[in-house]
């Protein structure tokens, strides 16, 4: 049994050890406060709360299918902090390295099209998620992790930047794994360039990439996925997953080539879509990760990946049937049941996509 292993069951030394968190995001929690209707943000008169944050999203979507998951970030100590801390903890998600600042929580407007996708408008100056300091972190139950899973939001300030760069050089040190989805918000970073720069710097750090298109060209400057995904698992990561939407994703895995449809579901919000993706991915590699750490993705056959994207992609489907990014993350269950549907059909029409429609059933 590995170090992490031990840790992660309570019997490292033979102590009798708080369960630690199996997968740990790393980064921002704030507000979204999503406009009611339908259309343009400058249009928008009313706007209902909800939580968001890229890491926070996932940590949940994790927490949602059984896993044990945790949050290492910075809440504020205004009603909004105290909202979010108390949702994640209601949630399951161990919030023992979450610290809370004097700083105002951050604000993200959304709005939404007629086909769900989103426009964004934040207001993150000197927020509370900025504020993350290094001293949050517990290396122990760092190391004691699976894996550990960040953005490039949290580079833009220099406390939380410092924070997740000691994460991530504790990770390495300790044999973790790490997640990284790039999650680009180019409004937020002064110029391409630097928003760039910082988010290739995390690439080589990183054992899991996972971005969509749009991050694939900006980040490897082509639009051509197989020669976009080429140049970035050129940087380091082992494992780069490009998605598309309910057209699936493509991947270089360990220096094999592949892809893996998506569903078509009547979607209503493609907000925590990306973010359901990457919960999904982490359930399903978490069993291979306990046991025989990043080296044992390298071990995976076609047929297991095949099995660990098409719960990803079905997972980020059954987010987009409801509102809201927190709110829609699927539970197990009905994982389960739709990726089930799917190989029925499947198996009844091998010449068609996947194609599964919601039959009004509730992702809580």
């Amino acid at each position: 049994m590995s170090r992490q292993a031990q840790q992660r069951d309570g019997a490292s030394d033979g102590a009798c050890l708080r369960r630690t968190p199996d997968v740990l995001t790393l980064g921002e929690c704030l507000i979204d406060l999503v406009a009611a209707d339908i259309g343009a943000l400058n249009a928008a008169t009313t706007f209902v709360r909800a939580a968001g944050g890229a890491p926070a999203n996932v940590a949940v979507g994790v927490a949602r299918q059984g896993v044990r998951s945790g949050f290492i970030g910075a809440f504020s100590r205004d009603p909004f902090g105290t909202y979010l801390r108390d949702l994640l903890e209601a949630e399951g998600v161990d919030c023992a390295q979450a610290q809370r600042v004097d700083a105002p929580t951050a604000l993200a407007f959304v709005s939404r099209d007629t086909s769900g996708e989103r426009d964004f408008l934040f207001y993150r100056e000197r927020a509370a998620d900025l504020q993350l300091n290094a001293t949050a972190l517990d290396p122990e139950a760092i190391a004691a992790a699976a894996v550990l899973h960040l953005g490039s939001l949290t580079l833009l300030g220099a406390s939380s930047r410092g924070a997740e760069e000691c994460a991530v050089r504790i990770a390495q040190a300790e044999g973790v794994a790490v997640s990284y989805d790039p999650n680009l918000r180019p409004d937020l970073w002064p110029d391409l360039g630097a928003m760039r720069a910082a988010a290739l710097a995390l690439m080589p750090t990183a054992t899991i990439v996972k971005m969509n298109e749009q991050e694939l060209a900006l980040l490897s400057g082509t639009s051509d996925l197989t020669r976009g995904l080429a140049t970035l698992a050129a940087t380091g990561p082992p494992i780069v997953i490009v998605t598309y939407g309910r057209a699936g994703c493509r991947y270089v895995w360990h220096g094999r080539t592949g892809s893996a449809p998506g569903f078509a579901v009547p979607a209503m919000d493609t907000t925590g879509a990306g973010d359901g993706f990457m919960a999904g991915l982490l359930v399903a590699l978490a069993p291979r990760l306990m046991t025989g750490g990043a080296t044992a993705l390298a071990e995976m056959t076609a047929a297991d990946i095949d099995d660990v994207l098409a719960w990803a992609n079905a997972t980020a489907a059954l987010t987009t049937i409801a509102h809201g990014a927190i709110p829609a993350m699927p539970r197990r269950e009905a994982v389960t049941r739709f990726v089930a549907e799917a190989r029925q059909q499947a198996v009844k029409h091998p010449r068609r996509s996947y194609r599964i429609h919601s039959r009004g059933e509730t992702n809580q």
